[in-house]
């Protein structure tokens, strides 16, 4: 039977000398957990995250904005324009225009609107302001989420499907999820854990936690030295809620080792 334990974000402390981690979705709700087990805002490219899940380091180009690294900034614009057209935007977007078109959208967030005409236009996570016309509402770039944690001789990788990909439910009513623990052993069980949009609802409940033990059963498969699969249909995704469209999953072994959060579309 599923099991709906809630454990997505909140690393299995490992067992073994150094001091357990106090760092968890409980005590860093807001932000995430470094690699020494502090509390760090989530807001910084080197340290992005959110929900007490594991800090990660943002690629060149991009910016953390709401616990995720999002795509590449575009060029930094001048202010806005005294009378015409905002200037464009970076991260984030620039001034409005006093009279007619607001800054040009940023990467993170969207210019400010325009006084009289239009809005700056949508950054990838947040919109421009309005104007009369307010500006488009972004959408998010596709990231990886948050880098795979090892521990204690377990590695787990995801296979399928890829990052950012769109699933189809199709024909067969069902699509698979891979992973394999490239002859490692990982402690069972494992936890198959999917989540919501924004990273920072998780903790709130917008997240499910499937518990596999090994052997073949009617909805999964797993061998702790080798991996396994797990079929979901669109029924799993009923009480999950999602801004922009982009849903997360992960694998952890029992003591914490965890595979990379990579995030996926649902085509309608």
């Amino acid at each position: 039977m599923r099991s709906l334990l809630f454990a997505v974000l909140a690393g299995v402390p490992v067992l073994g000398c150094s001091p357990m981690s106090t760092c968890s979705p409980s005590t860093c709700a807001t932000g995430c957990c470094d690699s020494a087990g502090e509390c760090q805002p989530g807001t910084q490219t080197s340290a992005c995250g959110a929900s007490g899940f594991a800090c990660g380091v943002c690629g060149a180009g991009q910016a953390c904005g709401a616990g995720q690294c999002l795509g590449s900034a575009g060029s930094g614009g001048s202010g806005g324009g005294n009378v015409s057209t905002g200037g464009g935007g970076g991260v984030t977007g620039g001034g409005g225009g006093s009279i007619a078109t607001g800054g040009g959208g940023g990467a993170v967030t969207g210019g400010g609107g325009g006084a009289a005409v239009t809005g700056g236009g949508g950054g990838s996570a947040t919109g421009g302001g309005g104007g009369p016309t307010g500006g488009g509402s972004g959408t998010a770039p596709c990231v990886q989420l948050a880098p795979s944690s090892f521990s204690g001789g377990c590695q787990i990788y995801l296979n399928a499907p890829a990052n950012c990909a769109e699933l189809d439910f199709g024909a067969l009513g069902y699509v698979e999820f891979s992973w394999s623990t490239a002859t490692t052993f990982c402690e069972g069980p494992h936890h198959f854990q999917l989540g919501g949009d924004p990273p920072s609802t998780w903790t709130a409940g917008n997240a499910i936690d499937w518990g596999l033990s090994s052997g073949t059963h009617a909805d999964w498969w797993m061998e702790r030295n080798i991996g396994g699969w797990m079929r979901l249909t669109r029924a799993e995704f009923a009480n999950l809620t999602s801004v922009n469209g982009q849903y997360a999953w992960r694998l952890t072994s029992f003591y914490g080792s965890a595979s990379e959060v990579r995030v996926f579309t649902i085509k309608p």
